[in-house]
Protein backbone atom coordinates (compact mmCIF):
# COMPACT_ATOMS: atom_id res chain seq x y z
CA UNK A 1 0.00 0.00 0.00
CA UNK A 2 1.48 3.36 -1.02
CA UNK A 3 1.12 6.32 1.36
CA UNK A 4 1.02 9.94 0.75
CA UNK A 5 3.23 10.34 3.79
CA UNK A 6 5.79 8.68 5.79
CA UNK A 7 6.76 9.33 9.64
CA UNK A 8 9.00 8.44 11.94
CA UNK A 9 7.79 7.96 15.81
CA UNK A 10 10.50 8.25 17.59
CA UNK A 11 9.04 7.23 21.00
CA UNK A 12 11.13 5.84 24.05
CA UNK A 13 9.93 4.89 27.44
CA UNK A 14 11.26 7.99 28.88
CA UNK A 15 8.08 9.67 26.79
CA UNK A 16 5.91 8.08 28.91
CA UNK A 17 2.49 5.60 27.99
CA UNK A 18 0.84 8.60 27.28
CA UNK A 19 1.42 8.50 23.39
CA UNK A 20 0.24 5.54 22.42
CA UNK A 21 -3.11 3.74 22.71
CA UNK A 22 -3.26 1.41 25.70
CA UNK A 23 -4.06 -1.11 23.04
CA UNK A 24 -1.20 -0.85 21.04
CA UNK A 25 1.36 -0.19 23.68
CA UNK A 26 2.47 -3.60 24.10
CA UNK A 27 3.29 -4.27 20.87
CA UNK A 28 5.36 -0.07 20.47
CA UNK A 29 7.52 -1.55 23.07
CA UNK A 30 8.56 -5.04 21.58
CA UNK A 31 8.41 -3.29 18.40
CA UNK A 32 11.65 -0.91 19.26
CA UNK A 33 9.98 2.23 16.61
CA UNK A 34 12.96 4.68 16.93
CA UNK A 35 14.25 4.75 13.50
CA UNK A 36 10.97 3.00 11.65
CA UNK A 37 9.40 4.42 8.75
CA UNK A 38 5.82 4.51 9.50
CA UNK A 39 3.15 5.39 6.50
CA UNK A 40 0.88 7.40 7.80
CA UNK A 41 -2.64 5.97 7.48
CA UNK A 42 -5.16 9.03 9.08
CA UNK A 43 -6.87 9.35 11.81
CA UNK A 44 -8.70 7.52 14.77
CA UNK A 45 -10.11 9.85 16.64
CA UNK A 46 -7.19 12.06 18.59
CA UNK A 47 -5.18 9.25 17.48
CA UNK A 48 -2.97 8.90 14.12
CA UNK A 49 -2.70 5.79 12.72
CA UNK A 50 0.90 4.83 11.23
CA UNK A 51 1.61 1.39 8.86
CA UNK A 52 4.63 -0.95 9.34
CA UNK A 53 3.76 -3.69 7.05
CA UNK A 54 0.22 -5.43 7.89
CA UNK A 55 0.68 -4.35 11.61
CA UNK A 56 -1.28 -0.79 12.51
CA UNK A 57 -0.53 1.60 15.86
CA UNK A 58 -2.28 4.23 17.21
CA UNK A 59 -0.40 7.51 18.87
CA UNK A 60 -1.01 10.72 19.92
CA UNK A 61 0.89 13.15 16.91
CA UNK A 62 3.03 15.19 18.90
CA UNK A 63 6.50 12.79 18.72
CA UNK A 64 5.41 12.67 14.94
CA UNK A 65 8.45 13.78 12.64
CA UNK A 66 7.98 13.86 8.37
CA UNK A 67 10.25 12.40 6.22
CA UNK A 68 10.81 13.88 3.07
CA UNK A 69 8.93 11.37 1.05
CA UNK A 70 8.72 13.63 -1.95
CA UNK A 71 12.37 12.73 -2.62
CA UNK A 72 12.02 8.89 -2.44
CA UNK A 73 9.67 6.75 -4.23
CA UNK A 74 8.91 4.63 -1.28
CA UNK A 75 9.50 0.90 -0.61
CA UNK A 76 6.64 -0.58 1.40
CA UNK A 77 7.02 -3.59 3.72
CA UNK A 78 5.67 -6.21 2.28
CA UNK A 79 6.83 -4.98 -1.75
CA UNK A 80 8.17 -6.85 -3.96
CA UNK A 81 11.29 -5.61 -5.53
CA UNK A 82 14.28 -6.05 -7.76
CA UNK A 83 17.64 -5.34 -6.65
CA UNK A 84 19.02 -3.49 -9.52
CA UNK A 85 22.89 -4.80 -9.61
CA UNK A 86 21.91 -8.30 -10.43
CA UNK A 87 18.21 -8.27 -10.99
CA UNK A 88 17.24 -10.77 -8.00
CA UNK A 89 13.61 -10.38 -6.87
CA UNK A 90 13.68 -9.42 -3.29
CA UNK A 91 11.02 -8.41 -0.88
CA UNK A 92 10.84 -5.49 1.99
CA UNK A 93 11.06 -6.38 5.37
CA UNK A 94 11.93 -3.25 7.06
CA UNK A 95 12.32 -0.08 6.57
CA UNK A 96 14.57 2.68 9.01
CA UNK A 97 15.80 5.82 8.30
CA UNK A 98 19.44 6.26 8.12
CA UNK A 99 19.85 9.72 10.06
CA UNK A 100 23.04 10.95 8.73
CA UNK A 101 22.14 10.38 5.19
CA UNK A 102 18.84 11.70 5.68
CA UNK A 103 17.24 8.43 3.82
CA UNK A 104 15.68 5.07 3.83
CA UNK A 105 17.44 2.14 4.04
CA UNK A 106 15.61 -1.19 3.59
CA UNK A 107 16.35 -4.66 4.81
CA UNK A 108 15.35 -7.47 2.89
CA UNK A 109 14.89 -11.27 2.16
CA UNK A 110 16.19 -12.44 -1.31
CA UNK A 111 15.71 -16.26 -2.06
CA UNK A 112 13.28 -16.98 1.13
CA UNK A 113 16.63 -15.51 3.42
CA UNK A 114 16.61 -12.45 5.30
CA UNK A 115 20.04 -10.75 4.20
CA UNK A 116 21.91 -8.49 7.00
CA UNK A 117 23.05 -6.46 4.21
CA UNK A 118 21.16 -2.83 4.09
CA UNK A 119 20.24 -1.55 0.74
CA UNK A 120 19.65 2.10 -0.29
CA UNK A 121 16.75 3.14 -2.75
CA UNK A 122 18.52 3.59 -5.21
CA UNK A 123 19.77 -0.56 -5.15
CA UNK A 124 16.18 -1.33 -5.76
CA UNK A 125 13.31 -0.97 -8.09
CA UNK A 126 9.97 -2.47 -8.39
Amino acid sequence: MKFDRYVLFPWFEEHGERHIHPDDLEYVRSAHPYGRVFGYAGRDGKYSVLQFGDRTIRVLPKLLQNVPSSRFDFFDVGEDVVLVKDEQPATVLSVMWHFEKNEPIYQLRVNGKKKSKRYWQADLTR
